[in-house]
This record gives structure tokens, C-alpha cells and sequence, in this order.
């Protein structure tokens, strides 16, 4: 039986088993790269090891990355569980930049975190804005679309949903009436 990178790393270090955290971190990694019908095992051995100590900043990185994984997987009920969570312990610790990535994570599964301010954006779906930010930014469709790891034809539709909900024409009106609306 071939052994797991995780026995591989105890046996260089010359450790019988590796701390929590670094276990954890190791997990998580093995995660991400795991097929889909492996990648919940390893999450959940990571998560495991964390509640044993690891810090909060890398339990809220688990939480999230397992949070992407099952949203990308068309899980979005469960990715909501592990995105609140992670978007409430970044905000805790004072990780602004993390919990507005969890935040976008957490819109895109379909549960708004936190209040937002009322503006030209929330008429769209986070999907749209999310397209809508991208395209006016001057991406073109499939800059777009690989990006965001959507197809061409998906970002065509989202941007003519947008441009009828806001009552444009080009991106270049989108572009002004997201800057002047401060959405963008």
C-alpha cells in the first residue's frame, strides 16, 4: 500500500507524528487537490486537527477553502456552513481582506453576509455583479469567463441580464454608472 504524503513528511522530519498544525495545514493541501470524491475526508481530518490548537486565522482558511470546494462542486447548502464560519472568525480576528473574500464566497452559495449599503449593485445577483465588476473593469468576456471559471456563454448571459436590470448599453455606460454608484 502506498504511503500518504502525510506519512511520507513524518518520516523525514523524524517525527513519530506531525504537530496539529502543520498536520492540518498538510490536510487541507491534500484537500484541494483531491478528487471529488475524496476531497470531504480530507477536509474533515484537517478540521479535525485544527480544533486541536491550530490557530484561528488557518481553521477560517480550512473552513474556506472547504467552503470554495463544495460551492464549486454545486454543494452550496453545505459550503454555506463552513463560509459562515469562516466569514465570522476573519472578521473577528480583524482579517478584512479574507472575510470579504469569504463574504463573496458566501453570496455566491446564496446567503448575503453582513449588510450591505443600498446602490445600483443590488438589483444584480452576486454572480452578476461579481461579471458586471469584471467586464466594466475592461476584461473582455473570456477574460472573463477564465476567471471566474464560467464559460463564454455564461458570462454573455449574465452581462445582458446586467445591462437590462441597470438600463445600459455598452460597458462603457456600465463602467460609469458603477463607478459613480461606487459598486465597483
Amino acid at each position: 500500500m502506498p504511503t500518504t504524503t502525510i506519512e511520507h513528511l513524518s518520516r523525514l522530519t523524524g517525527m513519530g507524528e506531525l504537530p496539529a498544525a502543520v498536520g492540518s495545514m498538510l490536510w487541507r493541501g491534500r484537500a484541494l487537490l483531491a478528487d471529488e470524491d475524496h476531497f470531504d475526508a480530507d477536509f474533515a481530518r484537517s478540521l479535525e486537527l485544527h480544533s486541536q490548537g491550530a490557530s484561528p486565522f488557518d481553521s477560517a482558511l480550512t473552513q474556506l477553502c472547504y467552503g470554495e470546494r463544495l460551492r464549486r462542486s454545486g454543494r452550496r447548502r453545505d459550503a454555506r456552513e463552513h463560509l459562515e464560519a469562516a466569514y465570522e472568525t476573519f472578521q473577528r480576528i480583524g482579517a478584512r481582506l479574507w472575510a470579504g473574500r469569504a463574504a463573496t464566497e458566501l453570496t455566491a452559495a446564496g446567503q448575503p453576509a453582513g449588510p450591505r449599503p443600498r446602490d445600483a449593485g443590488d438589483e444584480l445577483t452576486a454572480q452578476e455583479l461579481q461579471v458586471a465588476q469584471l467586464a466594466a473593469s475592461g476584461g473582455t468576456n473570456r477574460e472573463v469567463a477564465a476567471q471566474l471559471f464560467l464559460s463564454v456563454k455564461t458570462i454573455e448571459m449574465h452581462l445582458g441580464r446586467v445591462y437590462r436590470k441597470l438600463g445600459v448599453r455598452s460597458r462603457t455606460q456600465l463602467a460609469n454608472l458603477l463607478r459613480d454608484k461606487e459598486v465597483a
